[in-house]
């Protein structure tokens, strides 16, 4: 896949395994702001779900999504600790730095949080890091990071684990590429025919190479 010259990641749920906290946070929350709270019988229907479905399912109203996102990123980042790199993702990011591509992060997460887990996994291969701070806003984080760093969108690529991802991509004008190990099942992601589709961390060097 030579073409591209620029691989962008999402943050959770490709590089960190934060399925487990995110769930932590959420169900605080809901304990707090009277919505309902994630079972475990309910990780498999969720998996099927757009962000906005989730929202609906939860009885959270799009227009308490930001409060909640700001107080959930302020938990986050006092346990950004408890966050795991998914086992192969620093070792196919270091081979795929090491292949000559610029790797870049874009994503919904906040810029300390991510830098933090960086740090802490000893991962040092992104050339850029950009952010925004609303959750349906990935298309305009992809958008900028392109700008801010000269990146032509036909040599770059979305890599992602959700549903919200492959939209973002699109409505941002690059290819995207879906992961199977994070947040949407291999099934509900492949419905949205992304460009590639990347089962393992390994996978991902072998589809660059």
């Amino acid at each position: 896949m030579k073409k591209y010259k620029t691989l962008i990641f999402d943050f959770d749920g490709t590089i960190a395994d934060s399925e487990k906290l995110i769930t932590e946070i959420v169900n605080e929350l809901a304990s707090e702001h009277s919505f309902r709270k994630v079972e475990k019988k309910d990780i498999k229907n969720l998996k099927e779900m757009s962000v906005r479905q989730v929202a609906r399912y939860l009885g959270v109203g799009l227009w308490r999504v930001p409060k909640l996102l700001l107080l959930g990123r302020s938990i986050m980042a006092r346990r950004v600790g408890k966050l795991k790199a998914f086992p192969g993702i620093k070792q196919a990011l270091a081979r795929l730095k090491k292949s000559g591509y610029k790797l870049a992060i874009a994503s919904t997460n906040t810029k300390p949080v991510i830098e933090k887990f960086l740090h802490e996994h000893q991962i040092s291969d992104f050339d850029f890091i950009e952010n925004q701070s609303t959750l349906f806003s990935k298309a305009k984080t992809i958008r900028s990071l392109l700008k801010k760093n000269n990146i032509d969108a036909k040599s770059a690529v979305y890599i992602g684990d959700e549903i919200r991802d492959v939209e973002a991509a699109r409505e941002a004008g690059v290819d995207v590429a879906c992961v199977a190990w994070g947040f949407n099942s291999a099934a509900a992601l492949q419905k949205q025919k992304p460009n590639l589709f990347i089962k393992t961390p390994a996978g991902l060097v072998k589809k660059f190479s």
